[in-house]
């Protein structure tokens, strides 16, 4: 019995390490999955294709410099064919028919350049019609990019929210200056002017009154005017809006603050049973419990960053995708060849 039992133990052992060997060959020669990033899954197999996530700031970023450079196009062919009409019937030279379309443009109008045939009035009509759909559009998509990267530069800043509106309003208001003072000293040399004419000629060209009363004579006043109007009046809209927006933007980060700290730093029963049934009124599942996700979307509901219609729209496409129905996306929800992940 003794050397029986001697002789099969060996053989037991080595039959189990026949088996181990085994297994592990046959695992070194499946195809590894190696997750490197929270729920990225990175398959060895050319079959796999990579997801690339997809946001509102990517398709801007996509399509701004396509939309730049047709608005671009745009313009300067309105710039063009606008001009060449004016100068070929009316026997302008190029810097007055360039004039008086960029002041028709930017509906200055000062009034001393203008139409004199029916033919002219009609085709000024139509300009004019297109300058206020098309053309508005192409400068709005040209100065919407101006504006983005300053606020991409805004955005840097670490400042709280009350403190960077501050420092917009400033901003526009020393812009505003400067681009008054240009037009003052510029106009004064030019066109030989005093102090208080030049700066009656800027403020009454950047705001688009354009009285008429003094408009620019020479040929470097006009040149002057027709870079001058563009620029100024584009920027001067941008800053008077910031300086307009900065009363409602304070009130509004003041609000904004009390709802944040409504609930103090120590949570009562009555606030957890609020945010309880505010997020079961968002669509949500809770039962007497917030989880961070849900106390967050309940607080940028509350203050206005996004809506109730927001969310719907997000849970119906997030319904789609659970096919457990259990609110939550994981491995048993992929319809694709989808591999185990370690």
């Amino acid at each position: 019995t003794v050397s029986t039992q001697s002789t099969w133990e060996p053989r037991r052992h080595q039959t189990k390490m026949r088996r181990c060997e085994t297994k592990i060959e046959s695992k070194e020669k499946t195809p590894l999955l190696i997750r490197t990033k929270p729920f990225i899954i990175q398959k060895t197999s050319s079959s796999w294709i990579p997801f690339n996530w997809i946001s509102m700031e990517d398709l801007d970023a996509r399509n701004h410099s396509l939309y730049s450079q047709i608005s671009l196009l745009v313009l300067l062919a309105f710039l063009v064919v606008s001009t060449t009409f004016y100068c070929l019937f009316n026997q302008w030279a190029f810097v007055d028919g360039l004039y008086f379309t960029v002041v028709t443009l930017t509906t200055v109008g000062y009034g001393d350049f203008v139409p004199t045939t029916n033919l002219e009035r009609f085709v000024t009509c139509v300009l004019v019609v297109v300058s206020i759909g098309i053309i508005a559009t192409a400068l709005g998509i040209l100065a919407g990019q101006v504006l983005d990267r300053e606020e991409e530069l805004w955005e840097g800043d670490d400042d709280p929210q009350s403190a960077r509106a501050m420092k917009k309003f400033l901003w526009s208001l020393f812009e505003l200056i400067i681009i008054l003072a240009i037009g003052t000293i510029v106009f004064a040399f030019v066109e030989n002017q005093s102090f208080i004419p030049s700066m009656y000629w800027s403020i009454i060209t950047i705001s688009t009154t354009g009285y008429g009363d003094l408009s620019p004579k020479t040929i470097g006043g006009k040149w002057f005017a027709i870079f001058y109007i563009v620029v100024g009046t584009i920027c001067t809209a941008r800053a008077v809006g910031t300086i307009a927006q900065f009363p409602l933007e304070s009130r509004r980060d003041r609000r904004m603050q009390e709802v944040q700290e409504q609930f103090g730093t120590a949570l009562r029963g009555a606030e957890l049973q609020a945010l309880s049934n505010k997020v079961r009124e968002l669509g949500m599942r809770s039962q007497n419990q917030v989880s961070q996700a849900q106390f967050t979307l309940a607080m940028l509901v509350a203050m206005g960053k996004i809506d109730r219609d927001d969310l719907e729209e997000c849970f119906v496409q997030f319904r789609k995708l659970d096919r457990g129905a259990d609110g939550l996306l994981k491995l048993d929800d992929v319809t694709d060849d989808t591999p185990n992940v370690l």
